[in-house]
């Protein structure tokens, strides 16, 4: 995983200083709205690939970044805080310059892709804990800076030419080792270069994204720079990424033992698993237990015994955590809950944990080994305590095919016992706080605010998953096979919209659906077969043939049509008629709302144009320098209130009176 730039810095002002400290004496309103979802100060992001904090050596003290979008300048406020573990005390914010950085990766021939995930910025102790290092801007470009503790200062470590993507220590904390591409500027150059002769569409290319082929890829080099003297040399490359495809967790400890959690047959994606440890002495461990079998991540607690995650209860919808010891043989259970865990880091005397609940959003616990009980070490977001919300419930069903499925039902602050309200369906994971639904585009709370249920469901498990397979492909070719995860995905759906109907909570005449990323694949298919809808939105649209084909380049088409979707030749075919929306706009009456960013907008405009010719009611906005999840604050708060606008019209309203503000720019809004 590669970082790269993105804008949005805020200035260093006492008010953005000030905005990063926690107010315990804030009230909220009464009802929880959108500026209340948009000034949540977060830690971490959607998709950490590490815990969102680290731990001094010693381990007495945390550092964690914090950030806050301001969405009137468009611009987020960051820093972080060190946390002392005993008093949990919490300093003043350490100021981050230069704006947030985008997670990059390489996909094949598209080099340093992205979905618009925010990089979260990690803190790396010194290995004498008393020096921090991080990533941070300087003049357009993403260098190392080292900040001394004890002086509170921040200096500037490297000048490199192109963006600095990782940093480390070295073991004697003499050198920071940091990885970059400085051959990426010679690939630019290159690009322009053969555009003079004009560009060969090929592999290179994703229309969507850019008017010329990507940049051909150049790999990434390590460099370590002495802190003594600022000299920089060139050492080994090692790319902490690289592993077998049959690893999928591993674990080191101070003591050089090591452990892995793998599959037991290999060359499987999704079979049973198994623990290996490996001991610096030369001992061997293994588990293949039911809890072992099934094991996500692991953790040293010390030199003789490991944590164990993995997931419990219905539908995998909570998490164990259990301590195995290896000379024992024995496992016991620490914990099991239904808080979604986004990251911890093992202390001697702690379980450190990032956590969040459907109610309140991330904070800091410290999990004790005997017991389990948690403990809050950090909180920044103590005013949310305040909150006023409805009742937020845990649903559990089957669909069709009998899959375990869950999703939680939040109801409108004093409807405790409520009577066919209206009813939007958020999806496609229902793990942790309940913000924005996947893509954060939804805003959860502030819809139930509105006098709305909100059925906020997780996906049932793939149906080509269902099996073990060899790859995702394999994966993705049963899904698509008579589309059954698509008709999964809709039972699940249909299933629980009709239970809370039974139920008397929801008015089978207003219920709104939603959809982002694969909720947009759920979403579609549902609203083409089932007439149930008053109104949806989505965030992009749609995998019909042209975007399939076409807009989002020859090397993501083949992947697609290799793995079932339809190729150009057979975009008439009943096959394809079964999920695409442009094929099925004649009988689809629902009005439809799509927000969509710049670089995924062309894949939308195909039923943009089959609704607009067939004058049915469909509403397209683009924004701007966004990618498949909005980055910009001020982008996501215009989703936020659209969307709330866009359910309280046509279904608290019924779709009568004044078009509101935010829908108005359109003439089919209405109707």
């Amino acid at each position: 995983m590669l970082v790269a730039a993105a804008a949005g810095a805020a200035p260093a002002s006492v008010d953005c200083r000030s905005a990063l400290i926690p107010d315990h004496d804030m009230s909220l309103p009464q009802q929880i709205d959108a500026a209340v979802l948009m000034n949540l100060r977060d830690i971490g992001g959607l998709a950490d690939m590490e815990p969102p904090f680290s731990v001094s050596p010693d381990g007495t003290k945390v550092a964690v970044a914090l950030r806050r979008a301001d969405a009137d300048r468009n611009e987020y406020c960051q820093g972080f805080v060190i946390i002392d573990v005993r008093s949990r005390s919490v300093s003043d914010p350490i100021m981050v310059q230069g704006g947030v950085l985008l997670v990059r990766y390489d996909l094949a021939n598209l080099t340093d892709y992205g979905g618009g995930v925010i990089s979260t910025l990690v803190p790396r102790w010194s290995p004498d804990g008393r020096s921090l290092a991080y990533l941070e801007r300087q003049n357009g470009i993403v260098q190392v800076m080292r900040h001394d503790i004890a002086g509170a200062i921040a200096v500037q470590v490297t000048h490199s030419p192109v963006d600095v993507r990782s940093v480390r220590w070295s073991d004697d904390g003499s050198e920071l080792i940091y990885v970059s591409r400085p051959d990426e500027l010679t690939a630019a150059q290159a690009v322009a270069q053969e555009g003079m002769n004009g560009y060969r569409f090929d592999m290179r290319w994703m229309p969507e994204w850019r008017s010329t082929p990507f940049p051909t890829l150049k790999p990434a080099r390590t460099f370590a720079v002495a802190l003594a003297d600022g000299k920089s040399r060139e050492i080994a490359h090692s790319d902490a990424f690289d592993s077998s495809p049959d690893i999928v967790a591993t674990a080191e400890d101070l003591h050089g033992n090591t452990a892995h959690i793998s599959y037991q047959s290999a060359h499987t994606i999704n079979g049973p698993r198994q623990i290996l440890a490996s001991m610096h002495d030369g001992r061997q461990y293994a588990c293949r237990d039911i809890r072992c079998a099934i094991a996500r991540k692991i953790w040293w607690r010390d030199e003789n015994s490991l944590i164990i995650a993995s997931p419990a209860g219905w539908g995998g919808s909570m998490t164990s955590l259990s301590i195995w010891d290896l000379r024992g043989g024995t496992r016991r259970q620490m914990l099991v809950t239904s808080d979604l865990l986004t990251g911890c880091r093992a202390t001697p005397a702690h379980f450190i944990c990032a956590v969040e609940s459907s109610k309140a959003p991330r904070r800091l616990v410290l999990i004790d080994y005997a017991t389990g009980t948690q403990r809050d070490l950090f909180d920044p977001n103590p005013e949310w305590r305040a909150a006023k919300i409805g009742n937020v419930r845990r649903l559990h069903w089957r669909n069709d095919i009998g899959l375990e499925c869950y999703g939680d039902l939040v109801l409108p602050v004093a409807r405790d016992r409520p009577s066919r309200l209206p009813l939007v369906v958020v999806g496609y994971q229902s793990r942790g706080f309940l913000r924005g639904g996947t893509g954060d585009l939804f805003p959860v709370y502030p819809l139930a605010a509105k006098g709305m249920a909100v059925l906020v469901y997780n996906r049932p498990e793939h149906t080509g998953a269902l099996a073990p397979a060899v790859d995702q492909a394999e994966v993705d070719r049963r899904g698509f096979a008579d589309w059954s995860d698509k008709r999964s995905g809709a039972s699940s759906i249909m299933t629980a919209i009709s239970m809370l109907v039974d139920e008397g909570i929801a008015d089978p005449e207003r219920v709104g659906l939603t959809g982002f990323s694969d909720g947009v694949d759920k979403a579609t298919y549902t609203f083409i077969h089932n007439k149930t809808f008053r109104a949806v939105s989505m965030g992009t649209c749609c995998s019909d043939t042209m975007g399939v084909n076409v807009t989002i380049g020859p090397y993501l088409s083949d992947v697609a049509t290799t793995a079932g979707f339809p190729r150009l030749e057979d975009r008439s075919s009943e096959r394809t008629r079964e999920y695409s929306v442009s094929l099925n706009a004649e009988q689809i009456d629902v009005p439809i709302l799509i927000q969509t960013a710049d670089r995924e907008y062309l894949q939308t405009l195909e039923v943009e144009a089959t609704f607009r010719q067939a004058k049915k009611p469909l509403n397209l906005y683009v924004f701007p320098d966004e990618y498949h999840i909005f980055w910009q604050p001020a982008h996501r708060r215009a989703s936020y209130l659209r969307n709330i606008a866009w359910f309280d019209y046509h279904l608290v309203k019924d779709g009568k009176g004044p078009v509101p503000d935010m829908l108005a720019s359109s003439p089919e809004t209405d109707r």
